[in-house]
């Protein structure tokens, strides 16, 4: 009796493992992969404007501040190899070159923008702290959230997780597929 309760235990334990390396479905595969969002809005995902830390640092893109309700814009000055961030009342400057920052009174900061495949990335604490603004990084059912807040949000972190759950779901498939399909042709090379 006891050698079948043995083989039994050691069966279902051979099982679980075997389905604990399936993948689950919602659950994601690839990594170093992140939603933004920007108060209520879930940004687009993809490999040019996706978050990534550098140096315990947290980059992200330009495009999850210009033309947001955050009410912070950017522009770029390529003749100077400034990219700067501002409002009506105060400006944030990055000297790409000299990975400096500074503001328009000329006081320097802890940080420096980064840039990457044409896109400008900014150190997010940085940003946060000089605009006034929140983040915050939570896990999803698929990958993980940064969310950036300004005081217009509506939805705390929980709330907005599960109102955005579907639409997440999907883009995280549809990335999914598009990062294969692009394996599948490098690999073909």
């Amino acid at each position: 009796m006891k050698r079948s309760n043995k083989r039994i235990c050691a069966f279902l334990l051979a099982l679980l493992m075997v389905f604990s390396l399936v993948k689950q479905e919602g659950t994601a595969v690839l990594e170093n992969v992140y939603f933004t969002a920007v108060n209520d809005k879930l940004m687009p995902l993809n490999d040019e404007t996706m978050p990534f830390w550098s140096n315990n640092t947290l980059y992200v893109c330009y495009t999850a501040f210009d033309r947001t309700d955050l009410d912070v814009q950017y522009i770029r000055n390529y003749s100077m190899g400034l990219a700067v961030l501002y409002t009506s009342k105060m400006d944030l400057r990055f000297d790409l070159a000299n990975r400096t920052s500074y503001d328009r009174n000329g006081v320097f900061y802890d940080g420096s923008a980064i840039e990457k495949n044409g896109y400008v990335f900014f150190p997010l604490d940085l940003v946060c702290r000089f605009f006034g603004l929140n983040w915050s990084q939570s896990n999803t059912a698929t990958v993980p959230l940064i969310r950036i807040k300004s005081d217009t949000v509506v939805l705390d972190d929980k709330s907005f997780i599960s109102a955005a759950a579907t639409m997440m779901a999907s883009r995280y498939a549809e990335y999914e597929k598009q990062v294969t399909a692009s394996q599948k042709e490098e690999d073909k090379k």
